[in-house]
C-alpha cells in the first residue's frame, strides 16, 4: 500500500505539472494575440472576476474506514500514526496518552485502562478520558456505507490498540444491527452522499490493478486480494481491498493488508487516490 500511495502521488504531481504548463502557454499566447490586435493607446478592459468551481459533495467530507477487527468488534477506525502534521485523532491521543499513561511501556502503568476485547489480532483497551475527548471531537451521527447500501448510525464505545508491529488505532464501535441491509460495512462519512451502487466498475478495477502493477512493493506476495469498486459519485470511485478475514486468527489465508480508498478520475485513463486507509496486520515495522 505504501508503494501504491507513492505512485498515485507521483502521478498527481505529473498531471498537475502538465496541466499547469499547458495553462501557462495558452495564457501567454492569448495575451500576445490581444496585444498585437489592440490599437495604440487603447485601454485594457478590467479583468473578469475569477470563477470558483463548485465543490463536489465528496470534497469536504470526512471519511473513516470501517473494519471488523475481532469476532466481537466492528467500528470506525482512526490510525495513530504521529505524522509531521498530526491529524485530530493523533493530537487527541497524544495529549491523553501522556496524561493517562496509555502506552504499554510507560514508566507509570495506566490505572484507568481496561482490556475491552482480546479476541482478535488487536488488544483493544478502554480509557474513559480518551473516549470523552473523542466524543467531544466527533459528537454527532455518521453515515455508514457498505457493499450494498447506507445507514445513519451513532457509534457506541471508544477503544484503542497499541502494538510495536501492527497498526496502532482508535476504534469507535458500532452495533451488529447497524449493518443490517447494507452488506459488509466499509467506510463511514460525516454527511450523507448519494452513492450509486448500480454500475459495473470492471474498467475502474482493471485500471487500479494496472497502476498498482507498475509499482510492485516488497510485500506484494502477501497482497493477494484484488481491489474492488463498490460505488461511485460524480468522478469519485469508492473501493475496498479485503476478504473480511481479520478476526479469523486460525485462517492461514487471513489477509494482512485490508484497505479502503476513494479514487478520483481526472482523465479517462488516470486515477488519483483522493483518500485511503489501510491496516498492517503483518507487522512491517518488525520484519
Amino acid at each position: 500500500m505504501i508503494s501504491e500511495n507513492r505512485y498515485f502521488m507521483k502521478k498527481e504531481i505529473l498531471i498537475t505539472g502538465i496541466c499547469l504548463m499547458a495553462t501557462i502557454l495558452f495564457s501567454c499566447a492569448v495575451k500576445e494575440a490581444k496585444q498585437a490586435a489592440a490599437p495604440p493607446h487603447s485601454l485594457s478592459p478590467p479583468p473578469a472576476p475569477a470563477k470558483t468551481l463548485p465543490m463536489l459533495p465528496v470534497e469536504g467530507t470526512d471519511f473513516f474506514a470501517v473494519y471488523t477487527v475481532s469476532p466481537k468488534t466492528t467500528g470506525l477506525v482512526m490510525e495513530i500514526i504521529d505524522p509531521p502534521v498530526p491529524t485530530p485523532a493523533d493530537s487527541i491521543f497524544s495529549v491523553v496518552a501522556k496524561k493517562e499513561h496509555l502506552h504499554p511501556y510507560a514508566a507509570t502503568p495506566c490505572t484507568a485502562c481496561a482490556v475491552a476485547d482480546s479476541s482478535g489480532p488487536f488488544l483493544l483497551m478502554k480509557n474513559q478520558t480518551l473516549e470523552k475527548a473523542i466524543r467531544q471531537q466527533w459528537p454527532g451521527a455518521f453515515y455508514l456505507y457498505g457493499t450494498t447500501g447506507m445507514r445513519k448510525i451513532r457509534y457506541q464505545e471508544v477503544f484503542y490498540a497499541l502494538d510495536e508491529c501492527i497498526t496502532n488505532l482508535i476504534i469507535c464501535t458500532i452495533r451488529p444491527e447497524d449493518t443490517t441491509g447494507i452488506g459488509q460495512p466499509l467506510l463511514a462519512a460525516s454527511r450523507p452522499l448519494p452513492l450509486s451502487y448500480n454500475h459495473s466498475y470492471t474498467s475502474i478495477d482493471n485500471r487500479i490493478r494496472q497502476q498498482r502493477a507498475l509499482q510492485p512493493g516488497d510485500y506484494q506476495h502477501l497482497d493477494t486480494v484484488e481491489t474492488r469498486t463498490f460505488a461511485s459519485l460524480d468522478s469519485f470511485y469508492f473501493t475496498y481491498t479485503d476478504n473480511f478475514t481479520i478476526p479469523d486468527l486460525q485462517n492461514e489465508q487471513r489477509f494482512r493488508f485490508p484497505a479502503r480508498a476513494v479514487f478520483k478520475r481526472y482523465l479517462p485513463d488516470s486515477l488519483h487516490c483522493y483518500w485511503s486507509n489501510s491496516l498492517d496486520l503483518f507487522g512491517i515495522p518488525c520484519d
